[in-house]
């Protein structure tokens, strides 16, 4: 019996870091269902992990539920995301052992929580090791970095609770003008010191930042 060693990184923490070992005999169902209860997530939202290429380019999605998307579903057959989401084949957690999917080291998945507010973590297979008997798996073996918690569109009322600040002081500034547009350029440079994702895939700058943990990991 073999054990799956995963490295989990986040695009919303650049010290975002989870090492975590499963069965290679469980189903991608067990393997959200940790991460889930790990991340401390909301076990009523949606999910899905894609298996990807070396570039992250996305050839399968599993999926918690079955979605039964097809070309018939689709608003627009002119819209090239939709085409593309229409043609990649799509399977169910519950019906997909890991070990049907990943088979070789640095075997890179996706995994995407929640469709209305998403967050997106970046898996790669580290290591295939022989499973020990006295651990009880799955289990984090390294943890570092605090993931940022999203809040749901539509909890203004709660992040001003949180924060302290009145609706006055959210909304306008000191010359009682509203925001200007420094906020937006402010953010977006922020945006832009962590992964960026490209349309099919994700940047280099993601590849950079595996390639380093795998370095890290292979001292361990």
């Amino acid at each position: 019996m073999h054990a799956y060693r995963f490295r989990i990184l986040s695009d919303e923490a650049e010290d975002f870091v989870r090492d975590i070992e499963i069965l290679a005999s469980r189903s991608f169902l067990d393997l959200h269902d940790y991460l889930v209860k790990l991340l401390e997530f909301n076990s009523a939202e949606l999910a899905s992990f894609s298996i990807c290429n070396s570039r992250w380019y996305k050839q399968c999605e599993i999926t918690l539920i079955d979605m039964d998307f097809g070309k018939d579903d689709m608003d627009d057959p002119d819209d090239e995301d939709q085409v593309k989401k229409a043609k990649l084949k799509t399977v169910l957690m519950a019906d997909s052992r890991l070990n049907m999917f990943m088979e070789d080291p640095h075997q890179r998945i996706m995994y995407e929580y929640d469709y209305m507010n998403p967050q997106v973590f970046f898996i790669e297979l580290m290591k295939i090791i022989p499973a020990d008997e006295s651990v009880v798996y799955p289990v984090c073996i390294k943890s570092e970095g605090i993931l940022p918690r999203k809040r749901k569109p539509g909890l203004v009322n709660d992040a001003l609770l949180d924060d302290g600040f009145g609706l006055d002081e959210l909304l306008v500034d000191d010359a009682g003008t509203g925001f200007d547009d420094d906020v937006d350029e402010n953010f977006s440079n922020e945006l832009g010191d962590g992964f960026e994702i490209e349309e099919g895939g994700v940047s280099a700058d993601a590849e950079e930042g595996f390639d380093n943990n795998m370095e890290e990991s292979q001292r361990i």
